[in-house]
């Protein structure tokens, strides 16, 4: 993918999320989104490129410049990292310190053995 455009719009498909649903979660202006996907705006930078990026699951570099990996690597298979985006805030941080002690009692294991 060669400019940013393309990139956007390949993001936005594989997220399943049209223009008017990144306008309205990042507070951009719908015309702006447009220009995004159009090819009329040729950069996309600070708070835009940040929030056009984790609402798509992708990293901003990549979205920006096509340089590096599309994504972090996600090791869950049963679900995506956009899936675990809508569940209540509250959840994912019951998730999270979960995944947390898991982590810290693997750690505990680890020193033992």
């Amino acid at each position: 993918m060669q400019n940013l455009s393309e990139r956007l719009r390949y993001a936005m498909q594989h997220a399943d999320i049209s223009q008017s649903d990144l306008a309205r979660k990042t507070g951009a202006k719908r015309s702006s989104v447009s220009n995004w996907a159009s090819g009329k705006t040729k950069n996309l930078k600070g708070k835009n490129l940040v929030l056009a990026a984790e609402l798509l699951c992708v990293k901003s570099e990549w979205l920006a410049t096509g340089q590096g990996p599309m994504k972090d690597s996600w090791p869950f298979v049963d679900f995506s990292i956009a899936e675990l985006k809508q569940l209540p805030e509250t959840a994912i941080e019951e998730i999270s310190e979960y995944i947390v002690m898991k982590i810290e009692k693997q750690k505990k294991l680890a020193v033992l053995s």
